[in-house]
Parts: structure tokens; C-alpha cells; sequence
């Protein structure tokens, strides 16, 4: 395959084939692989780069104002716990100034820090509050001398964070716990985005910004597309090694890859259908099995994936941007029939069906806690349905068996065992005992998916010790 676009590659790399190709063992075909596996997630950054840079410049912050609703189709399988703020940043010239506000203690917020291709490197939660008031993000390149950011000590209150790449993003989530919006609102506004330029010594570089390439460039296919991207990025933008010890910029060499020059003795299809089948495996074999049919991501792993970036490719097919552990957890269940990797399995009922799911406990959480299990139709969006419920939880009003409530000012921490959870369709009203426990599915009956998160997990959570859900379906639970 003829594939003139790699011919925007930096000079640079026209230097690299012979003493990359004398130290490795690669071969041509298996160095566009190795490529194409680390390239994938930038096609994440570039979707969210594309939906949010008209109206939220780089470095500044943006906030929603409300949760999602069914109405609203621009996010798939969109957290309805949290309003969300938002800083894409680019640190390449300058550091980024993240202003924390005074956070009530009851309060949840994360402010998360993730790279390019999805790695969350950082979090800020409510133990730095007190002792931080504001962040101050530069690159991990400008650690040292060749930069020149070492030059400045972290001031006062202020917590000092490294980047591998230029451009990433900062997400804040704040919980909504029933009618606290006009708190987070204030909340959102007293926290702010500023930078700070980077002045350079004589002599020293600067580093080429990855917000400075075409993002709405277009290539025949997805593979091609990935590279594409992969091949304006440099060293600042490219951090970790492939094969061998190998820098990312050598194997697109030994891959020809290289300026002003193509391969055709590149197989792209067959590339791509090992990369993505490299990327399946990593993510069956990050899971770690808890129990009734439920798994979780290796907590050792989840989040920031180092070089494997195998699993990073297969993660920002599903969940781009994910949290770290414990700070967020999201186990999914199969049944035991084939389902996609992380994505659990895909739900379906008729008309006259249910899901019931068996908590054997409240789930055990620390701090501020919490967690939520939500529906979401075919397409991956919120259910449409009378009652406007989209999502049942801790802050929900929720009934053990004998009536007594699950959570609430009225709950009795002495009072824990079973409660049930009914997932059934949202024209088949369950009877008045099963109002409050009851999640709306599609009417009608149908497909859909039902997931379950936890943030701040116990360590119960991660290690099987809490025995989780039991799903079971069975027919619909009707009024008389």
C-alpha cells in the first residue's frame, strides 16, 4: 500500500534507520505495528480535541452546568453523578496555573491530570485541599536543565506536576448530591485556569507543542489516520520506549516511515488487524475476575499504563480519559458468553422481562465516596422515561426488603444485608415496594447496557473480599 502522507515525518528521522535497524531485531512489518498500537489513542484526543476547541480555547476552563440528559447524544455512556470542568492544556512554552477554591469538606472533587494518549499522571483530592491552593503543570522535559523550569521552586500552597506530553487535559468532577448545584456552580466559577510563561536560557530548546499539528486531517482509513498524527509528534510528545529500548521516532524509522520517504512493502490491513488484535488480548488479561461474573482492571494498571501500550490502545477505544484506582473503578459482568473486553455484557429485554441486581451489602467506599449504577439504550445513551430516572445509587432513595431505607439522614449504619435493584422496561410499573429500587429500561423491552462505577473504592472492592452483585433475569415484576 502506496502511503504518501508519511512523507511529513521530521527530518530528523532520515538520520535514524541505519543505527535503529543495527539494534534491533524489528522487521519492517512488526515496527509498523509497534507504531500503529501507540499511535491509536491520539484519534481519542483528536475526537475530543475537535468537540471542544471551538468553544474552549486551549488553557482556559470550561464548566457543564448540568448533568446529561437523554436528549443530550454528544457524549455515549455519559456520568451522571458529576458536572464536569475542563482544561485542555498545552505546557510546551509555558505552565499551566490551576486555582483550587475553598471546597466544602462534604463536597466531592477530583481535579485529574491526563496526558495526550489518556495516561491519568496525577490526581488532586480532597487530603491536598488544605494544603494546596493552587497546581502548577509543566513538562517532565522541563525538569532539568536542558529546559530550564528547574530554575523555579513550587511556591507556597502550591502542588508541582510534570507532564510527559505538551497537551493533555484537566478534568474537575463534582458530585451532585441533590439540589447542591448552585454551591458547585459557585465552585466552578472560583476555580481558575492561567499560565505562566517559561522564559529560556540562551542556548536552550524549546519543545515543539502537539496543539501546533492538523487534528482535522483526514486519511483513508483509521489506521492511516493514527499514523498520520503520530508522525508530526516529537520527542516531547512521544515519551517511553518500543522494542528493543527503542524511541518511538526510530521504529516509524525502521518502519519507513521516514521524511520524504513511503514504504510500500507495508502491509496496513494486516498491521491493523494485529494491532487491534494485541489491543483485545491486553485487555483480557488486565481483567482480574471478583466474583459473580464481575471483573475489574488491575488496579495496578488502571488508568496509567506505563508501556503497555497495547492495553492504552484498548482503553481509549472504551474508556478514554479514565481514572486511576481506587479513585474510580468500573467492574463490569458477563454472563459468561462473549463480550467485548472492559465493555461487559450487552443486556436485552423483552417486554415482559427484568434484570434483578442482588447487592449483598452497601458497597464499602472511602471518605466521600461514592457509586451509581446506570442505563443506557442501544446507542449508548440515556433512557428516556417518565420518572426521569437515569441512575440509582448511594444518593438515591433506595429500600432494603423490610422498607428501611438503604441511605439517607434516616438509615441506620447497624441496618446492612441485601437490597435489590430492578431493571425493567419504563412502560411496566413494578409494584409500589419496588418503586424506589427500580431503574427504567427501554419501553418496549430492547437492548441495553447497565453500568456499574465506584469512586474511592475500598479495598473490598478491588480485591473480591465485598461479594458483589448477583444479576439474574427473569420476567417482569408487575402492579396487580
Amino acid at each position: 500500500m502506496y502511503l504518501p502522507w508519511l512523507s511529513t515525518i521530521a527530518s530528523i528521522l532520515s538520520m535514524l534507520p541505519d543505527r535503529a535497524a543495527a539494534e534491533s531485531n524489528l522487521t519492517v512489518q512488526e515496527a509498523a505495528e509497534l507504531a500503529l498500537v501507540y499511535a491509536y489513542p491520539l484519534l481519542a484526543y483528536k475526537k475530543t480535541y475537535l468537540a471542544l476547541s471551538p468553544r474552549l480555547p486551549i488553557n482556559n476552563i470550561g464548566h457543564a452546568r448540568q448533568l446529561k440528559m437523554p436528549a443530550d447524544q454528544s457524549v455515549v455512556k455519559p456520568n451522571v453523578d458529576t458536572l464536569y470542568s475542563t482544561v485542555m492544556f498545552d505546557v510546551s512554552r509555558q505552565d499551566l496555573i490551576v486555582g483550587i477554591p475553598n471546597i466544602p469538606e462534604s463536597q466531592y472533587a477530583l481535579f485529574s491530570f491526563h496526558d495526550l494518549y489518556g495516561n491519568n499522571f496525577a490526581v488532586v483530592g480532597k487530603e491536598d485541599y488544605g494544603s494546596t491552593k493552587r497546581v502548577r503543570l509543566s513538562h517532565t522535559l522541563a525538569n532539568n536543565t536542558a529546559v530550564g523550569a528547574s530554575r523555579y521552586s513550587a511556591a507556597p500552597s502550591e502542588t508541582r506536576l510534570w507532564s510527559p506530553t505538551t497537551v493533555g487535559h484537566v478534568l474537575v468532577r463534582w458530585l451532585v448530591d441533590g439540589d447542591n448545584l448552585d454551591s458547585i456552580h459557585a465552585l466552578q466559577n472560583a476555580t481558575s485556569s492561567t499560565t505562566i510563561p517559561r522564559p529560556l536560557e540562551s542556548g536552550e530548546r524549546t519543545l515543539t507543542s502537539a496543539s501546533t499539528i492538523n487534528w482535522s486531517a483526514s486519511a483513508p482509513t483509521k489506521a492511516e489516520e493514527a499514523l498520520q498524527l503520530l508522525c508530526q509528534l516529537d520527542e516531547g510528545d512521544t515519551p517511553g520506549k518500543l522494542a528493543n529500548g527503542l524511541t518511538v521516532q526510530e521504529t516509524l524509522a525502521i518502519a519507513g516511515f521516514s521524511d520524504n520517504a513511503t514504504n510500500s512493502g507495508v502491509d496496513m490491513d494486516a498491521a491493523n488487524r494485529a494491532a487491534t488484535a494485541s489491543a483485545t488480548k491486553a485487555g483480557e488479561d488486565a481483567l482480574q475476575n471478583v466474583n459473580h461474573g464481575w471483573s475489574v482492571l488491575r488496579p495496578d494498571i488502571a488508568g496509567n499504563f506505563g508501556e503497555d501500550y497495547s492495553l492504552r490502545m484498548q482503553i481509549a477505544f472504551t474508556g478514554y480519559l479514565m481514572l486511576t484506582s481506587p479513585s474510580a473503578v468500573y467492574p463490569s459482568w458477563s454472563d459468561g458468553t462473549p463480550s467485548r473486553p472492559l465493555e461487559g455484557q450487552a443486556l436485552h429485554i423483552g417486554p415482559d422481562e427484568s434484570y434483578i441486581y442482588t447487592f449483598s451489602r452497601r458497597p464499602p467506599l472511602q471518605g466521600l465516596g461514592f457509586w451509581s449504577l446506570t442505563a443506557y439504550n442501544s446507542e449508548g445513551f440515556l433512557i428516556e422515561n417518565p420518572r426521569k430516572i437515569y441512575k440509582i445509587g448511594d444518593r438515591s432513595d433506595i429500600a432494603f426488603p423490610s422498607g428501611k431505607p438503604v441511605y439517607g439522614p434516616d438509615a441506620s449504619a447497624e441496618d446492612d444485608g441485601p437490597f435489590q435493584i430492578l431493571v425493567q422496561p419504563a412502560d411496566v410499573a413494578p409494584p409500589t415496594n419496588w418503586m424506589q429500587n427500580w431503574l427504567p429500561g427501554p419501553s418496549g423491552g430492547g437492548s441495553l447496557s447497565v453500568l456499574l462505577r465506584w469512586y474511592d473504592a475500598a479495598q473490598q472492592l478491588l480485591d473480591g473480599k465485598y461479594e458483589y452483585p448477583r444479576v439474574t433475569k427473569q420476567g417482569a415484576i408487575r402492579a396487580e
